[in-house]
């Protein structure tokens, strides 16, 4: 529960400026990855026009291997050219220490499959998926590594 409540916490602060900060999350399954899931909080979307910034969770399938339990992402995309930009992280690790990283201006792009092209489309396309409460749960109910 408390690792809930931090993952809240986490997600409201990373509301950006410009941004309306929603009282709660509203994660979707955006995709999945060889050992992790990604979602994405709809309440965090912002922007105007193609330009949106928005929150995602990655939370990790294997924890004890990987070392992390989930990573807490503010992001931003052009939804015209699908490039992605690193605004700063939180990575919850195994043994519980929260590690925060600053803007890395770093960016990555979105081409016709993966987890960032699975963003884009939560993100810039609205496609629907399936919502949850607690990405953390959901994960270890219903993701098996390698899948």
């Amino acid at each position: 529960m408390r690792a809930a409540r931090r993952c809240l916490a986490i997600g409201a602060l990373l509301v950006g400026p410009g941004a309306e900060a929603a009282t709660s999350p509203h994660w979707q399954l955006a995709g999945k990855t060889y050992n992790s899931v990604a979602f994405v909080d709809l309440n965090s979307v912002a922007g105007n026009g193609p330009e949106k910034r928005f929150t995602a969770v990655r939370v990790s399938g294997r924890p004890t291997s990987d070392g992390w339990v989930s990573v807490v992402q503010r992001l931003g995309v052009n939804c015209e050219t699908r490039a992605f930009i690193d605004d700063g992280s939180q990575i919850e690790m195994s043994d519980g220490k929260v590690v925060t990283y600053p803007s890395s201006g770093a960016n990555q792009k979105a081409f016709s499959r993966g987890v960032f092209f699975d963003m884009f489309e939560v993100v810039c396309r609205g496609r629907e998926g399936i919502r949850v409460n607690d990405p953390k749960s959901w994960t270890l109910s219903n993701f098996k590594p390698g899948d």
